[in-house]
């Protein structure tokens, strides 16, 4: 008698961006920047760990070793981005290929976005291993009708995923794969809020009070 095998338990990995230089910056390193008393990169780092996200995985390039600096004592691994010069999509291969094979999934976050909530993370989380076939499903968080970060890919997308490069990170993937997409509408605008220019930051350091302390 042909005995099924029981389903594979989820096990959902967290990569976090971190390599860039933050050239619309100007000179300043946006994820070394202090927001309430802690650089930028360290709360999105926190929001992470503070989930059920195991391994999580945080890409470093510029300035490596500050950002490692700030970061120390929490429980990642630093994976180093040697061509990180190149744009996102090289950080998001090089992450996904520091997954174990036993890994089914991967929430791929930005380091600047320090705004997110670890309960709105492990709801995006829970909401995507729920379906069946997650690891063939892209699930996406969306604000008043716009699509944010971070993004839970399948492990079906993995190879395409390492074989990224360019600036482009999955946003073309993202395009070519429309059919996997499974569209979760979140309250909370933290899935929007990245730090690219230096008004962005200054707006979500006067926020900081509020939403982060």
């Amino acid at each position: 008698m042909l005995v099924e095998s029981p389903p594979a338990e989820a096990k959902v990995a967290g990569i976090i961006l971190a390599a860039g230089a933050s050239r619309r910056m100007g000179s300043v390193n946006k994820l070394l920047a202090s927001i309430a008393g802690k650089p930028l990169v360290r709360h999105a780092v926190e929001s992470f760990v503070a989930t059920s996200l195991s391994p999580i995985i945080v890409v470093v390039g510029y300035e490596s070793d500050k950002v490692a600096a700030v970061l120390e004592g929490l429980p990642v691994r630093l994976v180093f981005n040697p061509d990180h010069a190149t744009g996102q999509g090289s950080s998001v291969g090089v992450g996904v290929e520091a997954l174990d094979n036993n890994v089914t999934d991967a929430m791929i976050g930005l380091g600047d976005m320090p705004l997110l909530p670890s309960t709105l993370l492990d709801s995006l989380i829970h909401t995507h291993i729920g379906r069946e076939g997650h690891a063939c499903n892209i699930t996406i968080p969306v604000f008043e009708g716009q699509r944010g970060n971070p993004v839970l890919w399948g492990k079906t997308f993995f190879p395409k995923l390492i074989a990224l490069t360019g600036d482009r990170g999955g946003r073309q993937l993202l395009n070519d794969h429309k059919a996997a997409h499974h569209l979760i509408a979140c309250d909370h605008s933290s899935v929007l809020r990245d730090v690219d220019t230096v008004d962005a930051l200054a707006a979500i350091v006067s926020e900081a009070e509020k939403d982060l302390q």
